[in-house]
């Protein structure tokens, strides 16, 4: 077939076919009569949109369908970017309140129901993956939630930062939390301020708060609160601090302001002060019933301590 050259405006209300090498010079207007809907390909390449909606300030590109199946639309005034099939598309206002601002929604069915009183409610929200954030969040914005379902039942609740496939999975009405890791406060439901890093982390917490708990530590109490908790890469609670500030090292619930145990029954609790070659020994600050300190030390070749009111500092 021969080459077409076309650089004269061409309307058509029917087909229009054009077989062979075709240079179509200009504006290509799809679906309007005016030249704002520019298709163009540019010497690197690179296919190239800017498409305008219903206003100059949003635009949309259906992969698909128009039934939001399948697609890409922005919104530069709202600084909202959604692409994938179902992602950001059940949204409603049910005041004048627009479409939210600064939200992000990247994935299939990611923060696809969304109702908000207002603009706030929906501000600076971020959803990558599918199904992120996808029940129906009616309030809480500046949430970010990244992987595969991450915070998938949020209905209230905001500044939550979800990073992990079904982290924060079952939370409804809860804020001010950070999980980390895949599955990370899965079971929370309407705790607020916790901190979670590690796969499971803090499962088994739903309505406490106020925890950091680092590591793969499941089978928590529901309403366990103002816990830290460090574990090892099992799972194993290595360091504890409860509630009223109580430390334990090897117990998982200290009995005493400071209490150091072994993790095993049949073995015997060692604590060292100092190290082997120090020419300074070291030093035990106590104090008396009366509130006065109290110094125990040992000597150079003794064998028991020493006890004074000097510091032995």
């Amino acid at each position: 077939s021969a080459s077409t050259t076309i650089s004269t405006d061409i309307t058509t209300g029917g087909q229009l076919s054009v077989t062979g090498t075709s240079t179509l010079l200009g504006n290509v207007v799809l679906g309007s009569t005016t030249p704002n809907n520019v298709i163009a390909i540019d010497p690197k390449g690179y296919l190239n949109f800017t498409l305008q909606g219903a206003s100059s300030s949003e635009g949309t590109i259906y992969g698909i369908d128009a039934n939001n199946n399948g697609y890409i639309r922005w919104e530069p005034n709202q600084q909202i970017t959604v692409v994938g099939n179902g992602a950001y598309t059940n949204f409603a206002a049910t005041s004048s309140a627009g479409s939210g601002y600064g939200v992000t929604a990247v994935g299939d069915g990611a923060l696809n129901v969304a109702t908000y009183g207002s603009s706030s409610d929906m501000y600076f929200t971020t959803a990558i993956g599918a199904n992120a954030l996808a029940n129906s969040l009616t309030s809480g914005g500046w949430n970010t939630a990244v992987g595969y379902s991450a915070g998938a039942s949020l209905i209230n609740g905001g500044n939550n930062t979800i990073i992990g496939a079904k982290a924060f999975y079952n939370a409804t009405s809860s804020k001010n939390n950070t999980a980390v890791g895949t599955s990370a406060l899965y079971d929370v439901t309407s705790g607020l301020n916790n901190i979670a890093i590690g796969a499971t982390a803090g499962r088994g917490i739903t309505t406490g708060s106020y925890n950091t708990i680092i590591g793969p530590v499941t089978g928590l109490a529901a309403g366990l609160s103002n816990n830290i908790i460090i574990a090892d890469g099992s799972g194993n609670q290595r360091i504890n601090v409860d509630a009223a500030g109580d430390v334990g090292f090897g117990v998982t619930s200290p009995a005493s302001s400071l209490q150091v145990a072994t993790s095993t029954s049949n073995a015997t609790t060692s604590v060292e002060f100092g190290k082997s070659g120090q020419n300074k020994g070291s030093c035990l600050v106590l104090y008396d019933a009366a509130g006065n300190a109290v110094y125990a030390s040992v000597a150079a070749g003794a064998s028991t301590f020493t006890l004074s009111t000097n510091s032995c500092k």
